[in-house]
């Protein structure tokens, strides 16, 4: 065989093995967020601002594989004497091939405030 078929097999069997490897990663991985709160979230994700009503959920699919930082800051009613939340409200989450992100949301009011 000649040089040059083995060649242009080998660049072509590389540039599918790319292709095929690239298209899988980002078209699977998805977050859902969903709303059991009293009132509107606005969520800032990569840029864009996401609205999801009470009672809601809403989903971003074909997320690119990576690493994103990720920061939550929240306000109270103006009757609430206090506050506090569960879980890291700032860190980093890495998003692989198929990642499938819950994040849940809600709040309570104890005796009105």
């Amino acid at each position: 065989m000649n040089i040059k078929y083995w060649l242009l097999l080998e660049a072509a069997a590389i540039l599918f093995a790319f292709c095929f490897k690239s298209g899988s990663s980002s078209f699977s991985n998805s977050i859902s967020f969903n709303n059991q709160t009293q009132d509107i979230l606005y969520i800032n994700f990569r840029g864009q601002i996401i609205t999801v009503h009470a009672g809601q959920t809403s989903n971003v699919e074909k997320i690119p594989q990576g690493t994103d930082d990720f920061a939550t800051t929240f306000s109270i009613l103006a009757s609430a004497t206090c506050s506090s939340s569960q879980g890291n409200i700032t860190g980093t989450f890495a998003i692989r091939t198929n990642t499938k992100f819950l994040i849940y949301f809600t709040s309570t009011l104890i005796n009105g405030a």
